[in-house]
């Protein structure tokens, strides 16, 4: 999948598309008023997968060059993670 995606440039379209679904949140008075309804997107995984395969790559690369400084920066090491 991985390679297939890069190498010849194939990205399916279902991949690219998305579906929201409109919920009601439970137990409100009044559902005309704004704010009382839920969005949640549903998404692909199998994207998800290839972004976090390329995410390892390029961290792998920047690594092995030495792109990233020696204190900090590291998946795994800041607050962030």
């Amino acid at each position: 999948m991985y390679r297939v995606t890069f190498n010849f440039h194939v990205y399916p379209e279902e991949w690219r598309a998305s579906i929201t679904v409109v919920v009601r949140k439970l137990a409100k008075p009044d559902y005309s008023a704004p704010g009382v309804y839920c969005p949640i997107a549903l998404l692909s995984t199998m994207k998800e997968m290839l972004s976090m395969c390329a995410m390892e790559d390029i961290i792998q690369m920047a690594k092995i060059h030495g792109l990233l400084p020696e204190i900090g920066c590291h998946p795994g090491r800041t607050m962030t993670d």
